[in-house]
């Protein structure tokens, strides 16, 4: 078997931080791993905060630890409610006097 093969990529998200760079990760499948940063992130000085979206790799002999190989982007915030009647927001920008 080639080194492709023993591993296998699953998506979560960072719950805790662990001293030392270590990070536990949430899988969609519900299953809680420990996990460290991968080369090119650490190169890059990528860092991480809780509730970040990211791309483990998994070994198949171990299930229990992964490589943390993507940092996936944020959802976007509106500060805002979205006007959903499609009609303008009042301008309360004016000067009293």
């Amino acid at each position: 078997m080639t080194q492709e093969q023993d591993k296998f990529e699953m998506e979560g998200k960072v719950t805790e931080l662990i001293p030392g760079g270590g990070y536990v990760v949430v899988l969609k499948n519900g299953f809680r791993i420990t996990t460290h940063l991968g080369g090119k992130l650490v190169k890059n000085s990528i860092k991480l905060n809780l509730n970040d979206l990211v791309t483990v790799e998994i070994s198949k002999y171990d299930v229990t630890k992964g490589i943390i190989i993507y940092r996936g982007k944020k959802p976007v915030y509106t500060p805002y409610p979205t006007n959903t009647n499609n009609k303008p927001r009042p301008n309360n920008n004016y000067k009293k006097r």
